[in-house]
């Protein structure tokens, strides 16, 4: 068992051996999941670890800190996960089954923030168009409503946000 680490001191030899337990189930119960699973779930947790050394650096860490999370995969393993089959979309009865889910049905728990966060990913990502490492970044300002229609925006414009495709605001109905 490890003591509790603060975001900002998780060294990137931890992060490795995190994707190493998610990639091979060891201590997490045996469950091994999908290298596909492991990737896009290390991405958002980057993406929210490079949010927050943006926005929230504490005043102690006076140094450039290095995101642990980011490009924990080689250029090899990244083209060995992307030739793969082209993305078929869910069928009514996986939809059905996804939102017979307790986070679903019941609605997640307020005090529970990842419940929060779990709950509006799938449902932004799928009809907004954003990646969920791009959902990950948004902030309570960037959602508005204006003239009759809720809008997203997300701003090219942080550091922590360069280099997304998604960087004019989308409109919801």
């Amino acid at each position: 068992v490890r003591p509790r680490l603060h975001l900002f001191d998780v060294p990137r030899e931890l992060a490795i051996e995190f994707k190493s337990k998610l990639l091979t189930g060891d201590g997490l119960g045996k469950k091994v999941l999908a290298k596909q699973t492991v990737r896009k779930g290390l991405g958002i947790l980057a993406a929210i670890v490079e949010h927050a050394l943006f926005k929230k650096r504490p005043p102690h860490h006076m140094a450039p800190i290095e995101n642990p999370f980011h490009k924990l995969w080689s250029h090899q393993e990244l083209r060995k996960l992307h030739a793969r089959k082209p993305r078929v979309g869910l069928s009514v009865e996986q939809l059905n089954v996804l939102y017979a889910s307790p986070l679903y049905a019941d609605g997640p728990d307020p005090h529970d923030p990842l419940q929060e966060v779990m709950y509006w990913m799938f449902p932004l990502g799928t009809f907004v168009g954003a990646r969920t490492e791009e959902l990950a970044q948004l902030e309570v300002d960037d959602v508005r409503y204006l003239a009759g229609s809720w809008w997203i925006r997300f701003d090219e414009s942080s550091p922590a946000r360069r280099g997304s495709e998604h960087v004019q605001a989308k409109g919801l109905q």
